[in-house]
């Protein structure tokens, strides 16, 4: 029965405000922020430190996640998951790292319905909070989490202590930080825009702000461009459609369905031996 949990994923939702200040003058940085990941992949990859991988890792999950599809996409997912392993066991307690990490490996649950790395994921969000309770990308982090898990149903959100109300608990502390940045309030955003009525409204107030807010890169300019479509649905009140873009508007939509590829292992994790999972 656990095997019919679809596990969550949410968008990459690192944006520059989230990467530390020694990683803006990389080159590889400044390849992905201008929207040349598969450049950024590569010459990240010429170096062995925990941004340098940290790099590849954020290109790869954005690569395979909205550029690519099937067999292509998983392999990305996996490389890019096997990069974030490799900047963490050198760097655990950086933020992006961490958050990449965790989504890679939720989107990697995802798709092989893994309760495990679901529960991995998480504990890595959790733990991420416990050294920066207020920052917007792991808050929204641990939104995104319990929102895509409640969605699952009952049996997900018993198993895995999910809920709406914790979902929406941590986007309402996201939201009102200022240094929110677009790709967690367009977390935020659909998030609300599956809601009552009311909710729709926030998430019409939150997509107004993201589009009037100056790309920081090519990612945010990804963003943007997908929260035109769901604010033009919002605005014609196209339930079908809002249902729709808020399903499908998200980092390797489709992976679920991907499965021909072998699970991505994580034994130190699964048997809870990884010493880097708990904050020191």
């Amino acid at each position: 029965m656990l095997k019919r949990l679809c596990l969550y994923s949410f968008s990459l939702i690192i944006s520059v405000s989230a990467w530390a200040t020694s990683d803006t003058s990389d080159a590889s940085f400044k390849a992905y922020q201008s929207g040349e990941f598969i450049k950024a992949r590569e010459i990240a990859l010429q170096g062995t430190t925990a941004s340098s991988y940290t790099v590849a890792c954020r290109a790869g999950l954005v690569i395979g996640g909205y550029f690519e599809q099937g067999e292509t996409a998983v392999k990305s997912l996996h490389q890019a998951t096997e990069h974030c392993l490799q900047a963490y066991k050198l760097d655990p307690h950086n933020l992006t790292t961490r958050i990449s990490l965790a989504a890679a490996i939720g989107i990697e649950g995802r798709r092989t319905a893994s309760v495990a790395k679901a529960k991995i994921s998480k504990e890595l969000i959790a733990n991420t909070l416990v050294r920066y309770p207020n920052n917007p990308t792991a808050l929204t982090a641990m939104a995104s989490w319990y929102h895509e898990v409640a969605k699952a149903g009952f049996l997900a959100r018993r198993v895995l202590g999910a809920s709406y109300q914790k979902a929406e608990s941590y986007f309402e502390r996201s939201v009102l930080l200022k240094t929110i940045a677009i790709p967690e309030m367009f977390e935020a955003a659909k998030f609300y825009a599956s809601g009552k009525r009311k909710n729709k409204k926030k998430s019409l107030e939150l997509l107004t702000r993201l589009l009037s807010k100056q790309p920081t890169g090519a990612f945010d300019r990804i963003i943007q461009d997908q929260a035109l479509g769901l604010h033009q649905a919002l605005m014609d009140n196209d339930k079908r459609r809002i249902k729709h873009l808020v399903k499908t508007q998200k980092a390797f939509a489709g992976i679920k369905h991907w499965k021909a590829i072998p699970k991505y292992d994580l034994p130190d994790f699964e048997n809870g031996n990884f010493q880097y999972s708990q904050i020191q």
